[in-house]
């Protein structure tokens, strides 16, 4: 089977699939919960993108360096900033009386300018071609979850309720 279609296929089906566990089983217990404290609970998600720091890491093996190395870079920052903005978040939305809509606002928008940063690249370099090793994981199972949940934010935020 074509890389670039084994790609398609496994994403989609992640993406439907976690699609499915929120809208089964996650959102009727959100629903229940303060909006703050929900909003929370989708934030905590995104504070692991940290995990695309490996692709800057010297010490990783070279055939994980799927894109080259200004490409990795950016997409490194990138999430690393996602992270940071998710965990300010949290700790602005739980201990402080300032509910600031804005700024999880600026982090949506941050973070899914890097998903989409990773997805066009993928396209760009054929990355799906490569032996991508953990990469693979990281792209088929946890990046559809940050879209799933990037989306609920949105959605959240944007009807301020769920």
């Amino acid at each position: 089977m074509d890389a670039l279609i084994a790609f398609g296929i496994s994403f989609s089906i992640a993406l439907i699939t976690y699609s499915l566990m929120f809208g089964i089983f996650l959102l009727p217990r959100l629903r229940k919960i303060p909006f703050y404290k929900a909003l929370i609970g989708l934030l905590l998600i995104h504070c692991f993108r940290t995990v695309a720091l490996m692709m800057i890491v010297p010490t990783t093996p070279d055939h994980l360096h799927i894109f080259p190395k200004v490409i990795a870079e950016a997409i490194a920052c990138g999430e690393l900033i996602s992270a940071v903005l998710a965990l300010t978040c949290v700790l602005t939305i739980h201990y402080t009386k300032m509910r600031s809509l804005l700024l999880v606002w600026i982090f949506s928008l941050v973070g899914m300018g890097c998903l989409v940063l990773v997805l066009i690249n993928i396209f760009l370099y054929q990355t799906t071609t490569y032996e991508v090793g953990v990469n693979w994981l990281i792209l088929h199972y946890y990046v559809p979850l940050l879209w799933v949940s990037h989306v609920l934010i949105i959605q959240m935020i944007m009807n301020k309720k769920i």
